[in-house]
């Protein structure tokens, strides 16, 4: 694979059969004594694990906090399976020794040199417990190369991190939960039945407990994140409710942050054949009990969407398959709008999925370099590589992972034939291609101009047109289905942000849409 990563160095030793190949660097992590004890403790190492992540040791190239979050996710990455002849437990010096990783990208882990910050990630996974827990470690500043001798030495943190935890509640923050009939009852291989809940985190607004307010029923805005943890948005959200000044700039509406993870990532909130009919029990089940747990205007037109990334594409989907539930949507850098154009992929079209027809690797991941050049840090043969050494075969929460499983997976099924193209190899496999074209918001605007119409006239898109992967081209495709489908050309329903990424144009995107959101409600009388 062609690296795109600045990072690494290109240098590769001549081959010569008296020249041994280079011992990878090894590395020396200390356990404190409470993880030590954790791990002697397991009934076996076996599916425990090391992750090692190597950021850049420079300052970045000026790219502020966008950049950052880019670098954290194209960085070389290594992991370690406890269990095996590479890994050492020494239990008297509380030492874990790693030599040849597992899995790594790049590939050629033991040619990496340089500096770095290496950041250590202890993954315990046992029986006992429900979830994987995990221990981190400070970053250290590493000197890397082939030359070394000594082990490099990492340290982790006397911290346990439960991934089910649940952390106090944040002020102002209501956590419901309301079981599922629809989702636990579909059908699963061999019969099973799963358990499965719908939750959300509840912000109410300022005036809901004043009993002398003249509004006793309010509109509710529905908040799908992508990245972003959902409670993490609602604390955000009920931080700026106790604000006085925001309150001219804030919608007065009950908020509801929807949950949107399951064990396979983010589920977009898409009637599908491994999450189940997410879609459905929102709007059939989860949203008329809380039109009776809260003071909610149980209207359409007070009724409104709003997401970003995963959760753009949510609601609009949402919106396209449920319009008399919800009135309007507004989408910030919404993922995946157009399976022909899937960052820099075009499924219908491409036979390989991580290289053009010359040959050059599709990029996956950029950063802007001024108002006309670009940074590629991963391609798209890169990030596939990446999410498997991280997640394994199947391990979820990787970008590709999360939409496998939504648009391609079927229960009972290898993972790995969820991918629309071959993850070893990048060979776009067209079978699984139709599979998933029956969730391509473009392809359904195209062939019904109701939806078509739909879009114009109560969806809002916003998107910077240097996103770092490539969204923008999704949302020009879209846009071109609905003008030829619609038969118009309007165009007012997208914005444009130039020079912007995702990051920050869900800054500019957080004022846009609560003064939209204001508008249109007040227009309806449901707002001051």
């Amino acid at each position: 694979m062609t690296s795109l990563l600045l990072l690494l160095s290109t240098s590769l030793l001549a081959p010569h059969p008296q020249v041994a190949e280079p011992e990878p660097s090894r590395f020396e992590v200390e356990v404190p004594p409470t993880i030590l004890a954790r791990l002697e403790g397991l009934e076996t190492l076996e599916d425990s694990r090391m992750i090692i992540d190597l950021l850049p040791a420079h300052g970045g190239y000026g790219g502020g906090a966008e950049e950052e979050a880019i670098l954290r996710v194209s960085a070389p990455v290594a992991t370690w399976e406890l269990g095996s002849e590479s890994v050492t437990l020494d239990r008297l010096l509380g030492l874990l020794e790693l030599r040849a990783p597992a899995r790594s990208f790049p590939e050629d882990w033991n040619q990496l040199e340089g500096e770095f910050i290496a950041i250590p990630t202890l993954v315990i996974v046992d029986d006992r417990d429900v979830d994987p827990i995990m221990v981190r470690g400070e970053g250290s500043r590493v000197l890397l190369g082939k030359d070394r001798d000594e082990p490099v030495s990492l340290g982790l943190d006397d911290v346990l991190v439960e991934t089910t935890s649940d952390p106090r509640p944040d002020p102002g923050v209501l956590e419901v939960e309301l079981g599922s009939e629809l989702l636990s009852n579909r059908g699963l291989p061999g019969g099973h039945r799963q358990e499965v809940t719908h939750r959300a985190y509840v912000v109410l607004p300022d005036g809901y407990h004043d009993l002398s307010a003249e509004r006793r029923l309010w509109p509710v805005v529905y908040v799908i994140t992508g990245t972003e943890e959902a409670r993490t948005r609602a604390a955000s959200i009920a931080d700026l409710v106790e604000m006085p000044t925001t309150r001219r700039v804030l919608p007065q509406v009950i908020w509801v942050v929807l949950e949107k993870d399951t064990e396979h990532g983010h589920h977009f909130f898409v009637d599908s054949d491994l999450h189940g009919p997410r879609g459905r029990a929102l709007v059939e089940e989860f949203i008329p009990w809380l039109d009776v747990r809260f003071r909610t205007i149980p209207d359409a037109d007070a009724r409104l969407l709003v997401g970003e990334q995963q959760g753009g594409h949510g609601v609009l989907n949402l919106l396209m398959e449920h319009p008399e539930v919800f009135s309007n949507a507004w989408a910030v850098s919404p993922d995946a709008t157009s399976f022909g154009a899937l960052g820099t992929i075009d499924l219908y079209r491409d036979r390989d999925a991580f290289r053009h027809e010359g040959g050059t690797s599709r990029p996956a991941l950029r950063s802007a370099l001024g108002s006309e050049r670009e940074l590629v840090h991963l391609d798209v043969e890169g990030e596939v590589m990446r999410a498997r050494v991280l997640f394994g075969e199947g391990i979820p929460r990787s970008r590709w992972h999360e939409l496998c499983a939504t648009f391609g997976g079927l229960p009972g099924l290898d993972r790995r034939a969820w991918w629309p193209f071959d993850p070893s190899e990048g060979g776009i496999r067209p079978a699984q291609v139709d599979r998933w074209a029956r969730h391509d918001l473009a392809r359904r605007v195209a062939e019904d101009p109701r939806q078509a119409g739909l879009l114009q006239q109560r969806a809002r898109i916003m998107v910077g047109d240097r996103d770092e992967r490539y969204r923008d081209r999704g949302i020009l495709v879209l846009a071109d289905s609905v003008d030829r489908s619609a038969g118009t050309e309007a165009r007012d329903w997208i914005k444009i942000v130039e020079g912007s990424g995702s990051l920050e144009t869900g800054v500019i995107a957080r004022m846009y849409v609560g003064e939209e959101v204001i508008r249109v409600l007040r227009d309806r009388g449901h707002h001051e």
